[in-house]
Formats: structure tokens, C-alpha cells, sequence
């Protein structure tokens, strides 16, 4: 029963993570191009795609509320055995 937890708690370790790495990706996306080119910004990555990354950030919302639910379950479960135990 407790794998369940530590699953669904990866689960959302991993979801932020990602949550993270898109929202990183938007930010870095709107940086200013110098006027000086001997000035180096980062670069942008080449590909990016503000709908993919916008889908990310609602995937990993979405997998955070579904492990969060794993946990709710875990926990209810775990309530009823210790009444019936009890």
C-alpha cells in the first residue's frame, strides 16, 4: 500500500518537474536579442513551439491532480483498514 504513495508521489516529482522545464522554455523565449553583437545571450532553443509547451504545463497540472487522487485513495484505504482492524 505504501508503493501506491511513493508512486504517486514520483509521479509529482515528475510532473513538476516538467511543469517546470516548460515554464523555464516559455521564459527564455521571450528573452531580448542584444544590440551589440559581440554581446552573447542564451539562444532561445530552435524548435520552440508555445502551444507544445503550453500543452505541458496543463499535462503536468493534470498528472499532479491525478497522483494527488492516488494519495486521497491511499489514504482512505488505509483509514478503513485500520477501522476494521480496530
Amino acid at each position: 500500500m505504501v508503493d501506491a504513495i511513493n508512486s504517486a508521489l514520483a509521479g509529482i516529482h515528475s510532473a513538476l518537474r516538467r511543469y517546470e522545464q516548460s515554464a523555464a522554455r516559455i521564459a527564455r523565449a521571450g528573452q531580448e536579442v542584444p544590440a551589440d553583437p559581440a554581446v552573447q545571450f542564451p539562444q532561445p532553443e530552435d524548435r520552440f513551439d508555445l502551444s507544445r509547451e503550453a500543452v505541458n504545463l496543463l499535462a503536468s497540472r493534470h498528472a499532479v491532480a491525478a497522483n494527488a487522487a492516488v494519495i486521497r485513495a491511499e489514504d482512505k484505504l488505509l483509514g478503513n483498514l485500520l477501522d476494521i482492524l480496530a
